[in-house]
């Protein structure tokens, strides 16, 4: 079992830096059916740890409480809900919120700065524009899954528009945001973060030429 744990996290690593995330996906899912959850980053050498050692039980603590959506549910007790029942805009809803605690986050940690100057690094990131360019950054990392929920959010028809945006560049940041709602709810946070961080990376790539 031990031999066969580490084999497959090797396996899941490996496909992660291919950027094979269908792969990487299908492997925690195996391992998940076995009752082996990883989907904490940073708690994965623990629970590694506790499954050489044969401590199933704390596996499932770590597992069950490894990803923020689920804390959320557990801790508030809310009901188990099919997803897919969502309408894109109430996904975009949701993944407009996350993506912007995941910038935010990332801007206070680069400095301490006056709150009137975070809140002008954040708005830069989130604002329509910057998340169109973010979800073209992206759009060959897409499994199809993906892809079809980014299309259901773009598609979707909406009330109103953001100030100073284009219909074109509202419309994919809500398919933007609807792929991100989607992958919060369906506890694939790891996922998320994966591709936020490739599409920052992108665009400042292009910004610094």
């Amino acid at each position: 079992m031990k031999n066969y744990i580490e084999e497959m996290i090797a396996k899941r690593a490996q496909a992660k830096k291919d950027r094979d995330f269908a792969m990487a996906d299908q492997i925690r899912d195996e391992l998940a059916a076995k009752g082996i959850v990883l989907k904490d980053t940073m708690r994965r050498n623990k629970v590694v740890k506790s499954l050489i050692s044969g401590n199933m039980e704390e596996n499932k603590i770590l597992g069950e409480h490894s990803d923020l959506f689920q804390i959320i549910k557990d801790t508030m007790e809310l009901k188990d809900i099919d997803i897919m029942n969502y309408s894109p805009l109430t996904l975009a809803y949701i993944g407009d919120g996350i993506y912007e605690i995941v910038i935010r986050t990332i801007i206070v940690d680069q400095a301490n700065r006056q709150v009137n100057k975070i809140h002008k690094a954040a708005s830069n990131l989130v604002k329509a524009h910057t998340q169109a360019e973010m979800i073209f950054a992206i759009m060959d990392k897409l499994t199809e899954q993906e892809l079809a929920i980014y299309k259901r959010g773009r598609n979707a028809k909406a009330v109103t528009r953001a100030k100073n945006a284009s219909m074109s560049d509202y419309r994919t940041a809500t398919g933007f945001e609807a792929l991100m709602g989607w992958l919060y709810l369906t506890n694939k946070s790891e996922r998320m973060m994966l591709l936020i961080k490739e599409g920052l990376s992108i665009i400042e790539k292009e910004d610094s030429k």
